[in-house]
């Protein structure tokens, strides 16, 4: 049953017997028994926090695009605005998901911080390419399939 690889410290779903295992670890299979994921309170749990945390984006996003203005002192446009939601929300779940995860690993910690850390760049390189190309990113893409 447990063929270990050198190196190997893990099991994988083939190689387990789910009958033995259950026996020898029944802590991993009484929340599904107590029905404890599933039940309508815990439904009503996560759809309540779903829409607590939606007005709260919502009020953030409206509230700062109201009042807020940038470098040249006019008001956000629908960019600005847009990007602010969308770092908001990829903050938001990553940091939910490291919260409500039971055993929190190196692995985790890398997929989280570089989910985040990728989000950044990918909104700094649309930033760098709006900056140069004053139209958009838009207009680069046809200034390049021009070429061909």
């Amino acid at each position: 049953m447990e063929k270990k690889r050198q190196g190997q410290s893990w099991l994988s779903e083939s190689e387990v017997d789910s009958a033995s295992f259950s026996k020898k670890y029944p802590q991993l299979y009484k929340e599904g028994i107590r029905n404890s994921y599933f039940n309508c309170r815990v439904v009503a749990a996560w759809s309540f926090s779903a829409v607590y945390q939606s007005l709260v984006l919502y009020h953030f996003e409206t509230a700062s695009s109201s009042t807020g203005l940038n470098s040249s002192g006019k008001m956000f446009g629908l960019w600005d605005v847009s990007t602010m939601a969308f770092t908001f929300i990829v903050v938001k779940v990553n940091l939910r998901l490291l919260l409500m995860c039971n055993s929190i690993t190196r692995c985790l910690h890398i997929a989280v911080s570089g989910s985040i850390l990728g989000m950044l760049v990918f909104i700094f390189i649309c930033l760098l390419m709006r900056m140069r190309f004053k139209g958009g990113s838009s207009h680069m893409i046809i200034r390049y399939y021009r070429k061909f």
